[in-house]
């Protein structure tokens, strides 16, 4: 072992870390989140949502919603909320088509994740259960749902940067009043409620 002498003292500084810039990064990701619910909120709300009393019509997203009502949609919801923070016509177009790029690429995802689970019910039916054959499918679905949450990421990375930092703040506390107001899930009657 060669004899070498550490250069670094007990009394050396210490670079500090600089606190703006972790809680940037914090609030441009709340940011990010927001703007998901904004997108999830514009299209799910459109004809009764994921459930409501028109469960069982087609008329949810990812399934028969027209993309020309769900544009409207997307439009509507995110006019409401960026408006809220002050964002002027060209971001909330921005905003906006890259909400309606992500969730125009919903169907064929949900495509994929209905035709795994057929697959994978086909070989939970059969005589022999195909272990290699559960996995290969496991392993494609990961990889699937991988590409799919870069998307979003990339579309959620240009919306944060397309506001200013005010804005994403405002943003972020309009989300945290609205999970407040609801139990913390967003919903009235979250599993806080008592």
């Amino acid at each position: 072992m060669s004899d070498q002498t550490n250069n670094s003292s007990p009394e050396a500084p210490v670079a500090a870390a600089k606190p703006g810039r972790r809680k940037w990064w914090i609030g441009g990701a709340v940011a990010a989140v927001a703007l998901t619910g904004l997108a999830a909120t514009s299209v799910v709300h459109a004809d009764g949502g994921w459930g409501g009393h028109h469960r069982g019509h087609g008329n949810h997203w990812g399934r028969t919603m027209d993309p020309e009502k769900m544009g409207k949609r997307v439009d509507f919801g995110v006019d409401m909320i960026l408006g809220r923070v002050g964002a002027d016509e060209g971001q909330k177009t921005k905003v906006a088509g890259l909400i309606k790029g992500i969730l125009g690429q919903a169907p064929e995802f949900r495509k994929g994740h209905m035709e795994a689970r057929d697959q994978l019910i086909t070989l939970l039916k059969a005589d022999t259960y195909d272990k290699a054959a559960v996995e290969k499918l496991r392993a494609e679905r990961i990889k699937a749902m991988d590409e799919a949450s870069k998307k979003v990421t990339a579309a959620l990375d240009e919306a944060a940067t397309t506001l200013t930092a005010k804005q994403r703040k405002e943003l972020v506390e309009l989300a945290e009043k609205r999970r407040s107001m609801f139990g913390g899930h967003g919903r009235r009657g979250g599993c806080d409620r008592k």
